[in-house]
């Protein structure tokens, strides 16, 4: 859930592997039609993603969300994508959004994110070679256009 500039409220929301969202007038009417938006479809796979939103102070809307490509395994490997919604709810970053890295871990934690002042967004998150093993952070920009701006894989914040 998140606040809108005009006084309304964007949700967001999973069910099973994928994720919705919806946006509601100060009046409580559905602003993006009585059905939701599909945000992404992880179509069978077994675990549901994590998921953080943010506006990015120009009425757009962008959702990070991780997820598990190998379903609920513990040598699985995790996947973060973003995608952008503009204030109709249309989806600016291509039907399946943007990939945040091109590094894919084992063991992905602690999914942040937060908007920068030029329509883009800020993740970060931590990983390691087993769900047993320390993490180690990483941090990405998108701009806003859905590009990453620190390199492919974002970088590494420790040594």
């Amino acid at each position: 859930l998140i606040s809108e500039y005009q006084g309304g409220a964007i949700i967001i929301w999973r069910r099973r592997m994928a994720l919705y969202a919806q946006k509601i007038s100060k009046n409580g009417d559905f602003n993006w039609g009585q059905n939701p938006i599909e945000v992404w479809n992880g179509g069978d796979l077994p675990q549901s993603p994590i998921f953080k939103v943010a506006q990015d102070g120009f009425g757009r809307t962008i959702i990070v969300w991780s997820f598990v490509e190998g379903g609920k395994k513990v040598d699985s490997t995790f996947t973060r994508r973003a995608q952008c919604l503009d204030e109709s709810g249309n989806k600016l970053w291509g039907e399946n959004g943007v990939l945040v890295s091109l590094i894919n871990d084992r063991s992905g934690t602690g999914l942040s994110i937060a908007a920068d002042d030029k329509g883009g967004i800020l993740v970060s998150w931590a990983f390691g070679s087993s769900a047993y093993q320390w993490k180690e952070p990483y941090a990405q920009k998108l701009d806003d256009a859905g590009n990453r701006i620190w390199g492919e894989q974002g970088f590494k914040l420790t040594e």
